[in-house]
């Protein structure tokens, strides 16, 4: 096959990453070859190694850090990289919505040399310029955990802001639009649905430039859920794989990180683990341990060492290496926030769900609307009677089932060649 079939996705983070992972089997069956290609590792160059996914790190820096002059040359190093890498020819770039800079200026020089540059988004999420309301703790939480302590904040800010005016001085000596870029240079963005259309066209996206693909996981889910449920042998398998037993029920909750990230943190790790552990509480008012098997999945960003005490109380906890849709299909019961993409999947999948939020983030209630959630629990007292109705197998959907494409795989295979 040669290299004007090949198809490069950057990722911004591992959970971007493994969505369009899963794009790949079908890609290679219109006899395209997808690739990764990372500007940064978080853990994905790890994670690619580890399945043997064809990955392209030449652009992830290393080495010592020299402040201010790293960073300057190792920008000005890239650009006068991508030349070489676009020499190879590539079918087309694929990248999320918001397109960092570093894309942006690759976007650019493709755009010279005639690649295809699309945008695919991957996941929902709420409208930027709406406000989030935080408590003073939360704020603190949140720099605590960006910058490590409150007292290198003063420092670690003022650095990226003196950065920024480097890099802005820089752009003017060169004439402009060389490291901070206002345009995308993208030629057209991927939609799941019509939920941020608003929000896309005021972030720079025209009309014209946006379609809507759907989402792929509408598409690989069904098949899942079919096949575990009427191939007894591959039932078996994934029982086997997740060391996880056909006699006993199997209740899957999603972790939400509290205590990580930039939006939803208000508490700490210790404060986190107890947060789970009064919802496994809840979940073993109803299904006994000799009943029932919790499934604990982390969030992509998170790490299974946080959790080394749930293992400890028989939980079941898996990270990265674990396939949702596999243990989607293998569950009784679906337990998660109102604001994840897992959402899109337990959507198309039919299996009963529970949606819960008790935490004072009352923004997390915007994914009941972006979600087609039908209910969001907020009461302990709701939560152990939902799941006395699930345990019955007379809980209502909790989500509205329609609207789902199940053609959206080829949809988007379909945007990702024309």
């Amino acid at each position: 096959m040669n290299e004007s079939r090949t198809i490069y996705f950057i990722p911004r983070y591992i959970g971007a990453l493994k969505y369009y992972e899963k794009l790949f089997p079908a890609l290679r069956l219109r006899g395209f070859e997808p690739r990764f290609l990372l500007f940064e590792d978080k853990g994905m160059i790890e994670y690619c190694k580890e399945r043997a996914l064809a990955c392209e790190v030449r652009f992830v820096r290393s080495g010592t850090h020299i402040p201010f002059f790293t960073p300057l040359m190792w920008e000005a190093r890239l650009r006068s990289q991508f030349d070489g890498f676009l020499d190879e020819q590539p079918h087309a770039l694929v990248t999320e919505p918001s397109v960092d800079q570093r894309t942006r200026a690759l976007f650019k020089s493709a755009k010279v040399r005639g690649v295809k540059r699309y945008a695919l988004q991957w996941a929902l999420h709420t409208d930027p310029r709406k406000p989030i309301h935080r408590s003073l703790y939360s704020r603190y939480l949140v720099l605590r955990n960006r910058y490590g302590s409150f007292a290198r904040l003063p420092f670690v800010g003022a650095y990226y802001l003196l950065l920024r005016v480097v890099f802005l001085i820089a752009d003017i000596l060169r004439g402009g639009d060389t490291f901070i870029h206002p345009h995308h240079y993208a030629e057209k963005l991927g939609v799941i649905d019509g939920m941020l259309s608003d929000y896309f066209l005021w972030s720079g996206w025209q009309s014209d430039q946006i379609q809507i693909v759907g989402f792929a996981d509408y598409s690989l889910i069904r098949d899942e859920v079919r096949s575990v449920e009427e191939d007894a042998s591959k039932r078996a398998a994934l029982l086997t794989r997740y060391g996880l037993e056909e006699k006993r029920a199997r209740i899957l909750i999603l972790s939400h990180p509290f205590y990580t990230g930039r939006n939803s943190v208000y508490l700490d790790e210790d404060e986190q683990r107890a947060y789970y552990n009064a919802v496994f509480d809840d979940v073993r008012s109803v299904y006994p341990e000799s009943e029932a098997t919790i499934i604990f999945k982390l969030h992509p960003r998170e790490e299974k060492t946080v959790y080394t005490q749930f293992t400890k109380q028989g939980i079941r906890v898996y990270g990265n290496e674990a396939d949702l849709n596999e243990l989607i299909a293998l569950s009784n019961l679906y337990i998660a926030h109102p604001l994840t993409a897992a959402n899109f999947i337990i959507r198309a999948s039919s299996k009963p769900a529970i949606f819960i939020n008790f935490s004072p983030l009352s923004y997390l209630d915007e994914g009941k609307e972006l979600y087609h959630l039908r209910g969001i629990v907020k009461s302990r007292e709701d939560f152990r009677a939902m799941l006395s109705e699930a345990r019955k197998n007379t809980l209502p959907l909790q989500y509205d089932a329609g609207g789902i494409d199940p053609d959206s795989l080829s949809k988007i295979v379909d945007f990702l060649t024309q």
